[in-house]
């Protein structure tokens, strides 16, 4: 599996390493929502900076949006910090930013850890 699922304290960290699909991007976000500390999740930390490819398309894209849009109903204000270095997976995650443009959620896209750290504040372990 491309990525590790992380539990925080507060929250939830994936790190994808290797080649990624935009299927493997939608497996990862699905897999916390049946979580029982999905309703007291603060932040998400997806980090990318470790990936060698990421393969999707905007139908990829929309879907993990419709999926958190879902979940935005029960837990409405989490912080979503995306770590990119890449130009093409950062306009990925420009366009799954703007499909949330609706809800509450706080998306952030960074090109480094401190920077996401910082913007999150103190980390939670």
């Amino acid at each position: 599996m491309p990525f590790k699922t992380k539990w925080l304290r507060k929250g939830v960290e994936w790190q994808f390493i290797g080649n990624v699909t935009g299927k493997e991007f939608l497996e990862a976000k699905i897999s916390i929502y049946g979580d029982a500390r999905f309703d007291e999740l603060e932040i998400q930390i997806a980090d990318f900076l470790n990936i060698d490819q990421f393969t999707a398309d905007e139908v990829d894209i929309k879907k993990v949006a419709y999926f958190d849009q879902a979940a935005a109903k029960s837990n409405p204000k989490v912080k979503v910090a995306i770590l990119a270095n890449n130009s093409d997976l950062r306009d990925y995650a420009d366009l799954y930013a703007a499909y949330l443009s609706d809800i509450d959620w706080d998306i952030q896209i960074f090109r480094d850890r401190k920077s996401a750290t910082n913007w999150l504040g103190q980390m939670p372990a």
